[in-house]
C-alpha cells in the first residue's frame, strides 16, 4: 500500500517514455505495468513472510 503513489508515477513516467521515445514506448510501457502489477500483489505478502 505504501508504494501505491509511486507505482502511479512509475506509470506516468512510463507514459512519457512511450510519447517520446515511440520505438521504445511499448517496451518500456509493458514492462513497467507488469512489474507493478507483480509488486503491488505479491509485495505484500513477501515482505510479511520475511518479516515473520
Amino acid at each position: 500500500m505504501a508504494l501505491t503513489p509511486q507505482a502511479g508515477i512509475a506509470m506516468g513516467m512510463a507514459l512519457l517514455v512511450a510519447e517520446r521515445f515511440p520505438d521504445y514506448g511499448t517496451l518500456v510501457l509493458s514492462t513497467v505495468v507488469v512489474s507493478t502489477v507483480f509488486f503491488e500483489l505479491l509485495g505484500p505478502f513477501l515482505v510479511r513472510h520475511v518479516l515473520r
